[in-house]
């Protein structure tokens, strides 16, 4: 369905087929211009035209909406060639069922509401609690509807629940405006409390996992990349819930993601993650940046490589742009083993031995010695627990002093 008119870059749109259910759904497209040196966005500088405008519009921003039942193409068009997307709309004279669990609950997640510093702490917040991040459907649905003598919804004028005017700042509210009134996300529960509040809706499939768009992304400084998240269901269905995702940098100095899903690069090299979090499933995109300037590949063709592990480094730091240092002297590599591996410094005993020794395969021996120490197991059992953190609360204070 790609056809280009500049041999040096091809177009990608994300995604290239999709449904849309009800008039209510909608569906962001991506596209980037790729090349053998680049990958940038180019979303807001394409045309597209549909082919059927009866069935599906397309908005500046790339955002697709329903209006009419069928099938059709939208043709994305760009000085770097042309590609196609197809649309298939059905029940566009509905507006869908609201869902608590896969509708109200991510919204109020997505948007802080459930959060630790706001009503999902312990004891919530200005007496509203919530469970943390919606873990407990049941909870939050009593929380809403049946406490505080039903105050917080009120069916008979939906627009005056205090769950619909904290949020939006028609009251005053300590956590700010965080649903504006012209925004989906206040008429989907707006909606919801319209329908008489339903804790489920007939045939409600259970979230299986989201995913997010582009994966992997090379970035250069100060570039931005809006990401899309996709749920996918049980009954085999999936929507575009970037709206209703909350998202985080791990290294937000090097890689920026506001809540709309916008990654911004920083203006200096580097890696990070960004997590994206749709009611307890969550799909990363890593963003590199690398550094000004080019390696010769040269200098890494002729780096060692004893396994796998080598591969994946030396691959880091080629799209990273990162020349790779010389081999290290003997002192240097014993002391860095010693504390990688064990978690100590090498005694001069162990370091006269290892740099008087002439064997050509000594660093390899050394490793091998290492791992077979017990000092290697309780090192690296330390570093787990950092990782994994067992809470002594849940499995008992002496199944985490046994690991």
């Amino acid at each position: 369905m790609m056809t280009a008119t500049n041999s040096q870059a091809d177009l990608i749109a994300h995604p290239t087929e999709f449904k849309l259910v009800y008039n209510t759904s909608l569906q962001r497209l991506v596209v980037l211009s790729t090349t053998d040196a680049q990958t940038s966005e180019i979303t807001a500088e394409v045309t597209y035209a549909v082919a059927d405008p009866s069935i599906v519009r397309v908005d500046e921003f790339g955002v697709v909406r329903p209006l009419g039942d069928g099938t059709t193409a939208i043709t994305i068009s760009h000085p770097d060639g042309q590609t196609e997307v197809s649309v298939q709309v059905s029940e566009s004279d509905k507006s869908a069922p609201v869902s608590f669990e896969l509708d109200v609950q991510p919204i109020l997640a997505a948007r802080g509401c459930s959060a630790g510093a706001c009503h999902g702490k312990q004891r919530g917040q200005n007496g509203f609690q919530l469970s943390l991040l919606g873990f407990d459907s049941n909870f939050d649905f009593n929380a809403l509807t049946r406490e505080g003598r039903g105050r917080r919804v009120f069916p008979a004028a939906p627009q005056q629940s205090l769950l619909l005017t904290k949020p939006a700042g028609q009251v005053p509210h300590g956590g700010g405006e965080r649903l504006p009134v012209d925004g989906v996300d206040y008429n989907t529960i707006l909606r919801w409390i319209n329908d008489g509040m339903p804790r489920s809706i007939p045939d409600e499939p259970t979230l299986s996992g989201v995913t997010v768009f582009p994966e992997l992304r090379d970035m250069r400084p100060n570039e931005s990349q809006q990401l899309v998240v996709t749920a996918h269901y049980s009954n085999g269905s999936s929507r575009d819930v970037t709206g209703q995702t909350a998202f985080q940098s791990n290294e937000s100095a090097i890689v920026g993601v506001d809540d709309l899903g916008v990654v911004t690069a920083g203006p200096i090299a580097g890696e990070a993650t960004i997590m994206a979090r749709f009611m307890g499933a969550i799909a990363t995109t890593k963003v590199l940046i690398p550094l000004a300037g080019d390696v010769p590949d040269s200098e890494y063709e002729k780096l060692p490589v004893k396994n796998f592990i080598d591969e994946l480094v030396w691959e880091k730091l080629k799209r990273l742009r990162i020349t790779p240092s010389g081999t290290c002297s003997d002192s240097t590599y014993i002391r860095r083993v010693y504390v990688d591996i064990i978690g100590r410094l090498p005694t001069p005993d162990e370091t006269r031995e290892f740099i008087n020794s002439e064997a050509a395969d000594k660093r390899d021996v050394l490793v091998d010695q290492l791992l077979q120490m017990p000092e290697y197991g309780d090192h690296w059992a330390n570093k787990w627990v950092d990782l994994l953190r067992p809470n002594p609360y849940r499995v008992g204070i002496k199944a985490v002093l046994n690991y």
